[in-house]
């Protein structure tokens, strides 16, 4: 898919790449360039974590693996809240355990979703967007659409692969509803 984070990679090679995720942080600051806006990193740093302490970490999956990549503070509203970077092409794959976790986050401070969208049009022209959605908003896609529910496993025919169910959301499909409001 190119040199940025995406699901064929071997979790550790995924959690070492940032590059979504300092395209997320341009783009937060350069919202408001006068504004007293920040962001910073929040849980799991995986490349603190070595050997036999990846079996332990997972043990507690819910309150550090499933935890939102940054808390944001909006200056002007006086607001702290969450996102959740993520890269998809066509499709946005969204694990249905994790989206019920963020959707727990929610407790603490809304969560908002971080979408970077890149996809080739032909050997010459990709199509770069950015989708900025809450919580909300996509859940209410998903109940009001007949989103396909499927696998990693599955969907690359590998009985090895990820098992968790997940929705295949067209990324046109955020990215149009958000045109309209």
């Amino acid at each position: 898919m190119n040199n940025l984070v995406h699901a064929d990679m071997p979790i550790e090679e995924r959690m070492a790449c940032d590059k979504v995720e300092k395209y997320f942080e341009n783009w937060y600051y350069n919202l408001d360039r006068k504004s007293e806006n920040f962001c910073f990193k929040y849980g799991l740093d995986w490349k603190n974590t070595k050997g036999n302490n990846k079996k332990h970490i997972k043990k507690i999956r819910t309150s550090i693996l499933c935890t939102p990549d940054y808390i944001c503070y909006d200056s002007v509203k006086d607001e702290f809240f969450f996102v959740e970077v993520k890269k998809c092409g066509y499709y946005f794959s969204l694990k249905q355990e994790q989206f019920k976790y963020y959707k727990q986050w929610q407790n603490n401070y809304p969560v908002r979703f971080w979408i970077y969208n890149e996809y080739m049009v032909n050997q010459t022209h990709t199509i770069k967007k950015i989708a900025y959605i809450s919580t909300d908003l996509l859940d209410e896609l998903i109940n009001t659409n007949n989103y396909k529910e499927t696998t990693w496993s599955k969907e690359r025919k590998d009985p090895n692969d990820c098992k968790k169910l997940m929705w295949k959301i067209p990324f046109k499909d955020i990215y149009e509803s958000l045109q309209s409001l």
